[in-house]
């Protein structure tokens, strides 16, 4: 009976070990990743959106209040009647808003956002460039005009960010604009 008593003691340190050397293992490649993601770059940072990729949008520009993107139509991005979906025209407004707030470096989430559409495409690329209309430590506004590659206006999306104090991997270790900074052309307010 102690035989048995010992091996099933043995088997639990054994056990034991094997898990302490899988968490020491995670522990280095999560430190390894933090480091990584700590080094990356705003526009690295914007790329594990996924949702974004899925639907083609793709982040052109990026400066603090500041952001381009574009969407090549594709036949995923039609609805019924053959022209591109107004969700997919948000999505790609929605994230070049999102590089715009988020470059400061902090958090910034929507809490209101509205778009109005002007006109229908089914073929071709369209742009969406997001500025801060008026730039707040907490709130700022912005606007991004989504446009077809002749430059005519598709949709006009507005939306108001705040920010939290989480600084963004992108932004650890480095001084920027900061919430209260001002992108060039911004109106104080």
């Amino acid at each position: 009976m102690a035989e048995g008593k010992g091996s099933v003691c043995n088997a639990r340190v054994l056990f034991a070990i094997v898990r302490s050397v899988r968490l020491l293992k995670q522990s280095k490649a999560a430190g390894k990743k933090s480091r990584r993601i700590t080094n990356m770059t705003i526009k690295e940072y914007f790329r594990n959106d996924r949702y974004a990729a899925l639907s083609g949008v793709e982040l052109l520009e990026v400066e603090p209040g500041r952001a381009r993107a574009k969407m090549e139509i594709r036949d995923t991005h039609l609805n019924s009647c053959g022209s591109v979906q107004g969700g997919a025209i948000f999505t790609l407004a929605d994230y070049a808003f999102a590089a715009a707030a988020n470059a400061f470096g902090n958090l910034a989430v929507s809490v209101e956002s509205s778009i109005r559409f002007f006109k229908s495409a089914s073929t071709g690329t369209f742009f969406a460039e997001a500025r801060v209309v008026n730039n707040h430590a907490k709130l700022a506004t912005y606007e991004a005009r989504v446009t077809n590659e002749k430059g005519e206006l598709v949709a006009l999306f507005t939306a108001t960010a705040y920010r939290k104090d989480t600084r963004l991997p992108f932004a650890q270790g480095r001084a920027g604009a900061g919430v209260s900074g001002r992108a060039p052309g911004a109106a104080a307010g």
